[in-house]
């Protein structure tokens, strides 16, 4: 006897409800294991144009104002992984120029231009300041 008529033997003696469950939990496992083993722990910035209204070099923080995105208008801490300046030219790590205050004052509270790639996370966390991985200054 060969392994096809063993085959189909074992399935002629097997009731359709059980095939029925089978074929289900078969189709389960292959819709399932897409989602099971995508990385979870994966983040892409976002990036987002709008108005810096407050820096602060020393703490590293920006209250921003998103263009036509009020959930992202509040508090940054700026980690500036990296940042471009006014002539587009590409910085890594340091504070972006155009967040820091010409003056000896770590504070600036004239309205600037900007994109920043940002992580915006749940509204759980709102009461917490999102995080700006990237800064780039127009002018």
């Amino acid at each position: 006897m060969s392994i096809g008529t063993s085959l189909k033997a074992l399935v002629a003696r097997t009731p359709a409800r059980v095939r029925a469950v089978a074929l289900v939990a078969v189709g389960l496992a292959i819709g399932l294991t897409p989602t099971l083993l995508r990385d979870t722990h994966a983040a892409t910035p976002e990036q987002l144009v709008g108005t810096v209204i407050f820096s602060n070099d020393d703490t590293r923080l920006i209250v921003f104002e998103a263009d036509g995105n009020r959930r992202a208008d509040r508090e940054y801490f700026v980690a500036a992984a990296y940042w471009t300046d006014e002539t587009g030219r590409r910085h890594r790590g340091g504070f972006p120029s155009c967040l820091t205050s010409p003056a000896q004052d770590p504070v600036r509270t004239d309205h600037r231009r900007v994109a920043i790639d940002a992580f915006l996370v749940t509204d759980s966390e709102a009461d917490r300041p999102q995080i700006a991985v990237g800064v780039h200054c127009f002018s």
